[in-house]
């Protein structure tokens, strides 16, 4: 995590190489329709027809998974955030790929190589304050991001989230103490994940949730419209298939921006543009998925207006956010890919391969051999993600229990 601010208008550092599709431009200039809202939702009871049961939650190992996912990202990704492109090109080919740490030293924030940062941090006080209010409270997370700055543990801290960290200390309201626009970091949706897995069931309640608990610390319509974006992305995660339905699909995507649409319909936008980029190449272009052609204009999308003093990807909430996503549209059942994705882009990466850690489809088990071989800090959040899963089900339960109570009498 480094420097936050909002957008500027060179675009400065595209990573681009290759001659770009005519269909490619199109998708960076051309403005997208809105999208039929009549595609596949969360089970939200709005959504439920009479005689629907409520989705159950998704295996406890879906749950250790993405808060796995997160602490990996954020621990790999920091190695190479904000070195030159190249080294961090480099890092996720040798290393990432073949799981090569051995001769890794410190990080640029002078721990040891493995130390998650404040992407996972606030990460974990936003699952206990959802695990120890059964739900989410604003006051209680406010709370917890002002205690973690005044004992001075967190790591590689963002200037909104700090900024927002002493006026919540000095008594201003939840509400009132985000750092304001223009500023537009990505800071609110890295640690956005949990309340996917807590509201998987619920759109309307996992977009509320998400955004204040983003208003906390920036007020910026697409610092939370980001967090909305991976707040749901983590929830429909949760209930999708490998095979079947899920981020494989254009229809996925579109869905997911048209609920951001509220927040920020430029955000919106620019999820639907990403979208239409990447399968009209598959289509057209007859590109393979995650081929070196769809990195190149993937990036060239994402790059458009980004921050030309970062090489690589910034912090801007638009530009890291959408990286992430698209890591999870390249690799969407293996973390391990959509980690090191995100980090050879270079720039923000230990945020931008937490989040798409997060959102990726994997369970814990695959994970558990490469956590131990290098030491990871794993300790502690794997009972958190299972007191969470505890807790979801057992809400889940309750409403059951609730619908069975309503249905009408077979008889009658």
């Amino acid at each position: 995590m480094g420097t936050e601010f909002g957008k500027h208008s060179a675009t400065g550092n595209s990573s681009a190489t290759t001659t770009t599709p005519s269909f490619v431009k199109t998708a960076l200039t051309k403005p997208q329709k809105e999208p039929d809202m009549n595609v596949r939702k969360l089970n939200s009871p709005d959504d439920q027809p009479d005689r629907t049961s409520p989705a159950a939650p998704a295996s406890v190992d879906r749950y250790k998974g993405a808060l796995l996912g997160c602490a990996l990202g954020d621990a790999v990704g920091a190695w190479a955030e904000r070195r030159p492109v190249d080294e961090a090109k480099e890092f996720a080919k040798s290393f990432i790929r073949e799981f090569e740490f051995s001769k890794i030293g410190t990080h640029h924030h002078g721990m040891r190589f493995g130390q998650y940062t404040d992407d996972t941090q606030l990460t974990r006080e936003l699952m206990l304050s959802l695990i120890d209010e059964q739900g989410f409270d604003p006051d209680d997370f406010a709370g917890r991001i002002a205690r973690i700055f005044a004992h001075g543990k967190i790591v590689g801290y963002g200037r909104a989230t700090q900024e927002a960290a002493v006026r919540l200390l000095d008594g201003v309201s939840w509400e009132e103490a985000g750092t304001p626009p223009p500023r537009a970091g990505n800071g609110a949706a890295m640690r956005a994940g949990p309340i996917g897995l807590f509201f998987y069931y619920d759109v309307n309640a996992c977009v509320k949730a998400a955004a204040d608990q983003a208003i906390i610390t920036h007020k910026a319509p697409l610092s939370v419209a980001a967090a909305v974006a991976v707040a749901l992305a983590t929830a429909m995660s949760m209930s999708a298939s490998k095979t079947t339905t899920g981020p494989h699909e254009m229809g996925w995507w579109t869905w997911l921006a048209a609920h951001v649409h509220t927040n920020s319909p430029e955000f919106a936008q620019d999820i639907r543009g990403l979208t239409k980029l990447v399968w009209d190449g598959r289509k057209t272009a007859q590109w393979k998925a995650a081929s070196a052609e769809e990195f190149e204009a993937a990036s060239e999308y994402v790059l458009e207006g980004d921050d030309p003093n970062w090489e690589g990807v910034s912090p801007w909430a638009r530009s890291s956010t959408l990286w992430a996503l698209y890591c999870v549209m390249a690799h969407p059942t293996n973390v391990w890919k959509a980690i090191e994705t995100a980090v050879a882009i270079g720039g923000d990466s230990d945020t931008i391969a937490a989040m798409a850690g997060t959102m990726a489809l994997e369970e814990v088990a695959p994970l558990l051999h490469d956590v131990k071989a290098e030491r990871y800090t794993w300790e502690g959040l794997e009972p958190l993600a299972s007191a969470l899963h505890v807790i979801v089900t057992t809400q889940h339960e309750a409403r059951v229990s609730a619908w069975e109570a309503d249905l009408p009498d077979p008889g009658e």
